[in-house]
């Protein structure tokens, strides 16, 4: 139940699901069963949450792995159709979707060995310091940066050349990427295993 519910806020970008959003029912069986309700905080524009702000990341079951079938739905999720299908339903800014596409690929691009607390930490800042930027904020802050250095950069180029040419990272500009850490002083950019990571 608890899976489900980090699923389901990872998917929706749900930047609120404190303990009053978790409804707990009794089940015929004697056990109890988790109901989210408020999702008026999902799909916004900003990635700035706490882990206090999603209370399954104090549950037990955040440190336990994701089941294998929690696994086999995570691995069918298509954030490209869902915002698809938003876009052609509803008025949703652009920003808010990227953000949906962010949380959604989180659980995705992990190992199979994850739990739910590990993505968390990830997605949440600190609570002891929740005006320090997480390391999701961190990391797609330095993609912004490296994207708009890109862009700067083609600019740069004679237009005879940009017309019928590929697009390449300058050496310069690949060692300014691979040196961009974030607030722990980690590296962000890291060479694939293998070719095409």
């Amino acid at each position: 139940e608890v899976h489900k519910i980090a699923i389901l806020d990872l998917r929706i970008c749900n930047l609120d699901r404190n303990a009053c959003n978790i409804l707990v029912q009794p089940t015929a069986e004697g056990g109890h069963r988790l109901i989210p309700i408020d999702h008026g905080l999902t799909i916004p524009d900003s990635l700035e949450v706490c882990s206090y702000d999603l209370a399954w990341t104090s549950f037990a079951q955040a440190s336990q792995p994701f089941s294998k079938r929690s696994l086999d739905y995570i691995a069918r999720l298509n954030p490209d159709s869902d915002i698809s299908f938003l876009e052609k339903n509803f008025k949703i800014r652009s920003e808010c979707l990227a953000n949906l596409k962010i949380t959604t690929l989180l659980p995705k691009g992990v190992p199979l060995a994850v739990y739910s607390g590990q993505i968390a930490e990830i997605l949440c800042r600190h609570d002891e310091d929740d005006t320090k930027p997480s390391l999701l904020e961190n990391i797609v802050s330095k993609a912004k940066l490296c994207s708009s250095l890109k862009l700067k950069m083609q600019t740069k180029i004679k237009q005879g050349h940009r017309r019928n040419g590929k697009w390449l990272m300058s050496r310069e500009m690949i060692e300014k990427v691979l040196l961009l850490k974030d607030s722990e002083n980690r590296h962000i950019w890291r060479p694939g295993l293998t070719d095409g990571m």
